[in-house]
């Protein structure tokens, strides 16, 4: 069963733990802080997963998102990410 995972955190030691429950099908979405770790999780990110970020807590935060593939999100999305998924899990 595919999950949503939401990492809110830019302590790398949280985004291990998260990525050691990763599978194939899993979309990971980088909140609030998360979104520091955006170039190394892009490069550490398990095949099969997706990854996005909410742009607003991207821009509020002054992280570049121009040179990256990683869809940009709004709160919209993110509502709609979740009823698209029966699991949710916050990191």
């Amino acid at each position: 069963m595919a999950s949503l995972h939401t990492l809110n955190s830019a302590q790398y030691s949280r985004w291990q733990h998260c990525r050691a429950t990763l599978t194939s099908g899993d979309l990971l979405l980088l909140i609030e802080d998360g979104g520091y770790l955006l170039k190394t999780i892009e490069e550490e990110l398990p095949a099969g997963v997706q990854l996005h970020c909410l742009q607003s807590d991207l821009h509020s935060r002054g992280i570049p998102h121009t040179d990256s593939a990683t869809p940009m999100i709004d709160y919209a999305q993110w509502v709609k990410l979740c009823s698209n998924y029966q699991r949710h899990i916050s990191w």
